[in-house]
């Protein structure tokens, strides 16, 4: 995933897969990337134990499939399989109405916690779980942009409901926490726990939640300040950047492009 806005103020949450490793195994000749294989994400019986249609069967009857080869040209398509990809862009109602995000606001957009935040994660089936939990306690907090790493690094409950994981998995972080534990139990989850803390390099990843976020930093509503979060702890590799004027342009009036590092980045890295 990458989360990526300029310093006008434009915003990109982009979550890109193949799936599973390699995708489909087929590479584009010539072209040298991987087909995805986002097809198993269908349901591969297809009907209940009744006979009944499943949910997430890969049935056709659409449309026509315009780009099938061959014999498959006459098949009917249409129909998405499911995804837990959750790109996510978040505006504030007091700043929705600003044509330019670096524009100087009303009182309320400038008092808000954040004018632009974009947001999302790779991780499979936990992207929904662990994106709802950064942006839990980036609305539960009010947050302000020096806020957003340490959000990202907070500990994570992911919702499972699959056998042999309870209805959730925490973080180790989290399970010790006796107070948090006991709340979530009394709530009535069954809780299950990865052994050890992050960084996570197999298995459970608990996502990998990128940001960049547009703030205010006086009550003037000027400097402006971006804002990129990566969740390196769970997977070193992930990193923020802070963005560079193009050459020949000047960074607009009033923006402070903050360097590299926690909490100072103005464009969030990839997976």
């Amino acid at each position: 995933h990458m989360s990526i806005m300029d310093a006008q103020g434009n915003v990109v949450a982009m979550t890109t897969s193949v799936n599973m490793i390699m995708g489909s195994r087929v590479a584009v000749p010539g072209r040298g990337y991987l087909l995805n294989d986002q097809l198993c994400d269908f349901d591969p019986v297809g009907v209940d134990a009744e006979g009944r249609t499943a949910i997430n069967a890969a049935e056709g009857g659409k449309r026509e499939r315009r780009t099938a080869l061959g014999a498959d040209r006459n098949t009917l398509g249409g129909k998405r399989p499911r995804s837990s990809m959750s790109p996510t862009l978040v505006v504030p109602e007091a700043c929705a109405g600003l044509r330019d995000p670096t524009e100087q606001p009303s009182p309320a957009c400038h008092d808000a916690p954040f004018r632009l935040l974009g947001t999302g994660a790779p991780g499979g089936s936990d992207i929904i779980g662990g994106v709802a939990n950064v942006l839990r306690r980036i609305f539960g907090a009010g947050a302000r942009g020096a806020d957003l790493q340490q959000l990202t690094d907070a500990p994570r409950a992911i919702g499972k409901n699959s056998a042999g994981m309870g209805n959730a998995v925490v973080e180790l972080a989290l399970w010790e926490d006796e107070k948090t534990r006991g709340h979530l139990q009394h709530m009535g989850y069954q809780l299950t726990h990865t052994d050890v803390p992050p960084p996570y390099y197999v298995g459970e990843t608990y996502s990998r939640v990128q940001s960049a976020m547009l703030t205010n930093v006086s009550q003037t509503g000027v400097p402006l300040e971006f804002v990129g979060a990566a969740d390196s702890m769970r997977l070193p590799d992930c990193n923020a950047l802070a963005p560079r004027a193009r050459k020949g342009r000047r960074e607009p009036r009033g923006v402070r492009l903050r360097g590299p590092g926690a909490s100072q980045l103005r464009g969030a890295g990839p997976n």
